[in-house]
Order: C-alpha cells, then sequence, then structure tokens
C-alpha cells in the first residue's frame, strides 16, 4: 500500500511566526477518564459555530488535535489582536533550530516519502522499520520480532547505501554498515521523511517543533497478543530553561513467535535550545537506546546506544543560513563472561563522532545546501563533503542535483552523483526521471581483539583497534516514468535499471558473516497507484503498488517481486472534525530472496513471504483509539532471515493521546 502525502509545510527559520501560531487551545482535561469521554461526546455533537472553528483548525497545521474552551472562535488575526492589545500579553513567537531547506515535493514520482506530525498520529506504524514498510520497494529485514535486529534495503542496496539522518545529522553505524533500527524509536520525533533514490535510501527523522505557547505532551500505549507491551511518552515545553526543552520515552517489548523468544527496545531523549536574539539558536540533544535479546541466539545480548549531539544555525537574511553541528556516537552492553571475554569486547568501544559546518540559500525557486565535516572512528569515513541544490519552475516542473566526496583512510576516497527531474502536469501528466552514479564507500564492524583463553581473566581493553582496509561498491541506477494525476487518482510506471559491481550485506548480527559477491546488472519496472471511490462512503480508495524485476542468481535483498496493497477508508465527520476514522485491510509480500550469509560470498535463498494486515483508529477530540492486526492469513513461515520466524499472527490495542496544557 503506497502512502502518498502531499506537500508539508517545511521547518520555520528562528523567530518567524505566522499568524496561525496565536490560536487558542485547550488549557486541560478531566483526571478521569469516564469524565473525559463524557465531554467528548458533547463536543460531537456541539454546533453553534462550529464551521469557524473547523476553518481555523485546518490553519493551524495540526488542528485534530486541537479543539478550543468555547465554541466561538474569532479569526488568528482577531485573537492575535485580543491577545496582544486587549490583555497586554505578547503574541507567541515560536523559536526552533530548524532543519535545513529540501523542497523537493514529496510523491512518488519523485521518490519521496514523508510524514509529518499529524501522519504520524495517524499511521499504522509503531516503529521506524514498519513506516519503511510503506514506501514502495523497501524490504524490511528482521532479525524477528520487535526487539531483534533490524533494517532495510531498496535497490539491492547493502552497507553504505541505507543511511539514517537525525536532525540533519548522519547517525553512524556503530555494529554493522547500517544503523540497527531497533535502536531508533519515535518518540520525540515530530516528522520522517524518506528519499529513495536508485542507488541510495535515506531516511530521515526531524525532532519536535514548537508552534504553541503552551506546553505539549503526548502519550501513545498498546498491548497485545505475545504479551506485547508499548508506551511512548512525549513532553515539550515552549518556553523552559532559557529556550524550549524536549523529553521523551520509549518503550516496546514483547515476547516473541511462541513466546519463546522475550526481547525489548527501550530508550530516552532529551533536547534542549537556547536563544539569542531572533536569528541565533543553540540546541544540545542526548538520546540513548538499547535493545535486549535472547542471549541464546544474540551475543551481546543487551546492546544500548547513546549519541549526544550540539546544533546551531544563524539566519544571516531570510533566504541564507548558516549552521554548525556536532555529534558522538557509542555503544555499551553488559559484562557476562563469554569463553573468557565480557559481553563488552564484542562491541566497539571506540565511538564515532562527526564535527561539522553547512550553508544553506533559498531564494524563490532556487535552492542550495553544502556541508562539510570532519569524521572520527574505526570503520568509518574521515572526511565527507557534499552539495546539493535544485530549481523549480512553477510553468515547467522541478529539477535536483547532488554530489558527495567521501575521504577514507589512507588518502582514499568516494564520489557519487545524483540527479532528479519531473515536470508540471500536463492534461494530467507527469514526466519524471533520476539518476544516479559513482562509488560510496562501505562502513563495517571492526571486530574486537580477544585473546583471553577459557577461564582466564577477561583481557584488557584493546587500545588500538586492527587496521582493515576501507571497500567501495561501485554502480550506477536509473528510473524514468510518467504519472497521471487527476484529483485525487493517480496511476504511475516507471522503468528501473541498476548497475552494481559488487554487493555487500548490512553488517549487521544477522549478517555478519556474509562477504561481498559480484553484481551484475538487474531491469525492472515499478507500478503504482491511487483510486478514490465515493461509494458507499467518502475518503475510500484502493492503493496498491508493485516492483518486477528481471531474473538474477546470488543479488542480495531483491527479490524478483515486491507488493502491497489493499482497501483504506480515512474520513472526517461533523462540522467540528471532531471525529476522524481510518480503516484498512490489505496485504504485502515478496518473492523468495538472497541473503549474503556465507563466508565466501555463497547466498542463502529465504522463502516467499506474505502478510495480510488490517487497522481500524479512531479520533474523538484528541484521543486515538486503535485496533490492528498482523498476519491474518496465520502464515507460520514469514522470515527475512533464515530460522528468524516472524509471529503466525498479532492483535494489539491502544490508545494516542495529544493534550495541551
Amino acid at each position: 500500500m503506497t502512502l502518498v502525502l502531499g506537500a508539508v509545510p517545511r521547518g520555520r527559520p528562528l523567530g518567524r511566526r505566522p499568524n496561525s501560531q496565536i490560536l487558542p487551545r485547550p488549557n486541560g482535561f478531566p483526571g478521569l477518564l469516564p469524565c473525559f469521554f463524557a465531554a467528548c461526546v458533547g463536543l460531537v455533537a456541539a454546533d453553534g459555530s462550529t464551521a469557524e472553528m473547523r476553518r481555523s483548525q485546518q490553519v493551524q497545521g495540526d488542528s485534530l488535535d486541537a479543539t478550543p474552551d468555547t465554541l466561538e472562535v474569532a479569526t488568528s488575526d482577531s485573537v492575535g489582536m485580543a491577545m496582544s492589545d486587549a490583555t497586554g500579553v505578547e503574541e507567541f513567537v515560536p523559536r526552533n533550530v530548524t532543519a535545513r531547506p529540501d523542497p523537493v515535493p514529496v510523491g512518488w514520482a519523485t521518490g519521496v516519502w514523508e510524514w509529518d506530525s499529524e501522519a504520524l498520529r495517524g499511521a499504522r506504524a509503531l516503529t521506524v522499520l514498519e513506516l519503511l514498510e510503506e514506501v514502495t520497494g523497501v524490504v524490511p529485514l528482521r532479525g524477528g520480532d520487535y526487539g531483534q535486529p533490524s533494517s532495510s534495503s531498496a535497490f539491492g542496496g547493502g552497507a553504505g547505501r541505507v543511511r539514517l539522518y537525525l536532525d540533519g545529522m548522519e547517525m553512524p553505524p556503530l555494529d554493522g554498515g547500517v544503523v540497527d533500527l531497533s535502536r531508533t524509536g519515535l518518540a520525540g520525533v515530530d516528522r520522517v521523511r524518506v528519499e529513495r533514490r536508485p542507488g541510495e535510501l535515506r531516511v530521515e527523522l526531524f525532532p519536535l517543533e514548537f508552534v504553541d505557547s503552551r506546553p505539549y505532551s503526548f502519550l501513545e500505549v498498546g498491548t497485545g497478543d505475545l504479551s506485547t507491551n508499548l508506551f511512548r511518552g512525549v513532553f515539550g515545553h515552549p518556553n523552559a530553561l532559557g529556550g524550549n526543552i524536549l523529553v521523551a520515552l520509549d518503550r516496546i517489548d514483547t515476547q516473541g513467535p511462541g513466546r519463546a523468544e522475550p526481547a525489548s527496545s527501550a530508550g530516552a531523549h532529551v533536547r534542549h535550545s537556547v536563544f539569542r536574539g531572533e536569528r541565533l539558536g543553540l540546541a544540545w540533544e542526548f538520546r540513548s537506546m538499547s535493545s535486549e535479546r535472547p542471549p541464546d541466539i544474540w551475543r551481546p545480548a543487551k546492546v544500548g546506544r547513546k549519541d549526544w549531539s550540539v546544533t546551531s544555525r544563524y539566519d544571516w537574511t531570510d533566504w541564507l543560513q548558516l549552521g554548525a553541528f556536532m555529534r558522538r556516537s557509542s555503544l555499551s552492553s553488559d559484562t557476562t563472561d563469554i569463553v573468557g571475554a565480557t559481553v563488552e569486547d564484542l562491541v566497539n568501544r571506540e565511538s564515532r563522532s562527526q564535527v561539522g559546518a553547512h550553508l544553506s540559500a533559498t531564494r524563490g525557486g532556487l535552492w542550495l545546501d553544502a556541508e562539510y565535516r570532519q569524521q572520527g572512528g574505526p570503520g568509518w569515513a574521515t572526511a565527507n563533503q557534499e552539495i546539493r541544490g535544485g530549481a523549480t519552475v512553477t510553468r515547467l516542473g522541478g529539477a535536483t542535483f547532488g554530489t558527495e566526496r567521501q575521504v577514507w583512510p589512507g588518502g582514499l576516497s568516494s564520489v557519487t552523483y545524483h540527479g532528479r527531474a519531473w515536470t508540471r502536469p500536463v492534461f494530467g501528466f507527469v514526466l519524471f526521471g533520476e539518476v544516479q552514479d559513482g562509488s560510496l564507500g562501505v562502513p563495517f564492524f571492526v571486530p574486537p581483539v580477544i585473546s583471553a583463553d577459557p577461564g582466564e581473566e577477561p583481557p584488557e581493553p584493546v587500545e588500538e583497534a586492527p587496521v582493515i582496509p576501507p571497500s567501495f561498491t561501485q554502480g550506477n541506477g536509473v528510473r524514468v516514468g510518467l504519472e497521471y494525476q487527476r484529483g485525487s487518482s493517480r496511476l504511475g510506471a516507471a522503468f528501473l535499471t541498476i548497475d552494481a559491481d559488487s554487493l555487500h550485506g548490512l553488517g549487521l548480527p544477522t549478517d555478519r558473516g556474509g562477504a561481498p559477491s559480484s553484481g551484475g546488472i538487474r531491469s525492472g519496472v515499478e507500478l503504482s497507484g491511487t483510486v478514490p471511490f465515493n461509494w458507499p462512503s467518502d475518503g475510500l480508495s484502493v492503493r496498491g503498488s508493485v516492483q518486477r524485476w528481471d531474473p538474477a542468481e546470488g543479488w542480495s535483498y531483491l527479490p524478483e517481486r515486491i507488493y502491497e496493497g489493499g482497501l483504506s477508508l480515512h474520513n472526517v465527520f461533523f462540522e467540528s472534525g471532531n471525529l476522524e476514522l481510518w480503516v484498512d485491510v490489505g496485504a504485502r509480500g515478496r518473492d523468495p530472496m538472497s541473503l549474503p550469509v556465507g563466508p565466501l560470498g555463497a547466498a542463502e535463498i529465504v522463502p516467499f513471504q506474505q502478510s495480510w494486515f488490517a487497522r481500524l483508529q479512531v479520533r474523538i477530540s484528541s484521543v486515538r483509539l486503535f485496533l490492528r492486526w498482523e498476519n491474518l492469513s496465520v502464515r507460520d513461515m514469514n522470515q527475512d532471515y533464515l530460522g528468524r520466524i516472524q509471529p503466525r499472527t498479532r492483535s494489539m490495542y491502544g490508545v494516542r493521546w495529544t493534550m495541551w496544557n
């Protein structure tokens, strides 16, 4: 099922405030749940000035979470006058150390998917990996149920071609060639943007941006089969400690298939921003997340990741921004003895760090972003330079370009180029094309040196990690196609070609023993579409997508067919907008897939996989109640890695509650 979203408001420069930011919000909620639901029923049935309220909420941007205290709501301008003139209270000016510009429009044609805060609260997904499952052509790679090692791939990309960014900074992989998504939570994340290129998959996470003068709270809790439990809590204050502050907690745990594989992912996130004037902002952030897994399957069984970062931004003018950043990331584990050596010796003890600066400019339909960063730590590039830019012409369309250069130890370097273009709709048809060419370095896990014999004392920590020469993957990819758009309907087809000289595994514990193998050329076709229906209900649509590739042996993570689709219903009821409904029923699957697990590049084949799913979510005012089902057909052999069976079926239910107080 392909998720297609419209344009999402971009991050706002420091000190800027649209008129909609001064709308009032509710001051609180009753403490007792029955009282709360009684109040919700009253709000749903209320009339009065509800039409004006709904219009003002739509301007707000996160309208479905805001219900004014009274039914008579003034326009944003008159409310601002009342606040500033009648009461003498100064208007709230939101201040955020916002992300850099990236005006590429969201859509299947451009290869960009995005979930804003409202879409995240209405999504079926509970994790980053489950969001990626909704992106056309992305193959999820799970080492088991929740808490187990996990990642994803697109176009057969492995280490070096699947990259994760947080607040504009790349999160370095620590225990493999990619970031383990089981240690990447959604708590405190306000927006997720996925850019799928012919030779690369980029996932960007953005923290909460403050747009209201009152403290913000968000609570998500759920439970279900296999003793699965979910907790996600977020608190943000726009005026605390000289700026604003965000605190978030994230945890999901389960007993796994057959209740025999207990595992969990849990973490915390703290972010504090301070400002000097209207142009300069500084934010520091700390993220910690650990995963705990069955010790008879994974060693070490418990691994924690910590990320410290500092970000600054200066708005030189309305169209030119300067910024600097630094990040330090490290792993830790428990200390259980294993054959004379501690588990701590099975993970990289040396952290990976980065320090850099960027310049961003946006002028009319033109934009440019340039970045330079120095990096440290084993198994990673020592420097990185990247330039991206583009132009949008209303009567023609748009185009973007980008180049990236990585410098590795020993003076080795790699350079890659990327370009994309699309036309404006002409008689409903959009023509688009995309190309990527060049080489990328492959980050890798540096194995620790363990010299102790059984029964001896654990060895002293090794000061210097072993020197391993870096490897590179050279390749190119092309995607061209045509999309037809009419109202909410769209149908598109694209032709795909990828060429790679070598194939690399992800480097996580799931496939760490796999050696690189030779690549080749693959060709395929991609189809995607959304067709809405006005009967029997508004908001009903059929959505689907499929990728079909030519046969090839030994090509990792790229089955001949990847598909998803189903029925979706999403509608808002009553003039007040206080009742909203989501219903989804569909299936996703893939053909048998090759995995790089052999020490000499040998491959294993995992069988055909298919999973039917369903979801029901209802929003009453600012409370969302959800119920979801996985693998409705009760297939018992779904697996992304041999022997790592997914749950036969599971149902979960819970609540998502947004509070402004």
